[in-house]
């Protein structure tokens, strides 16, 4: 909207609305096989809950949920990001929490977000387990 603004092809006074970013979000997850179930945000938590609607090795897929954590505050700025992973039965299989201080860190020191699949906090749901975090 702001470049839209800043090229006369807009009106200053329309602005956009923050449902576009849920659809963003939802639009791209759509596009990797994912299905948004639930999604809960404000300033201090946002939680979205994914479900795969691909028949792929649950085990890889979850890595691949996990990188929704950073586009989760990407949107949301909240304090504290979480996506759960659902199997495509539904089965939970998967949680990725982080902080907003591991994305502002990223940010302010141009890390790549690899940095997430170190300090994030990784639980595997089907067994019960923290994943232990990998060595800096």
């Amino acid at each position: 909207m702001t470049e839209l603004v800043a090229v006369g092809l807009t009106p200053e006074s329309m602005r956009k609305r923050d449902e576009m970013d849920i659809l963003n979000i939802v639009y791209g997850l759509l596009s990797q096989g994912f299905e948004v179930v639930d999604f809960q945000t404000d300033e201090k938590e946002s939680r979205l809950v994914v479900r795969d609607m691909t028949s792929l090795d649950p085990d890889k897929r979850k890595i691949h949920s996990s990188q929704f954590v950073y586009l989760l505050w990407l949107y949301t700025k909240s304090r504290i990001v979480s996506v759960e992973y659902l199997e495509q039965n539904g089965i939970p299989n998967f949680l990725t929490s982080a902080t907003a201080d591991l994305f502002e860190k990223i940010e302010k020191e141009h890390l790549h977000p690899s940095v997430i699949a170190k300090e994030a906090e990784m639980i595997d749901l089907k067994n019960d387990r923290i994943i232990p975090k990998l060595p800096c």
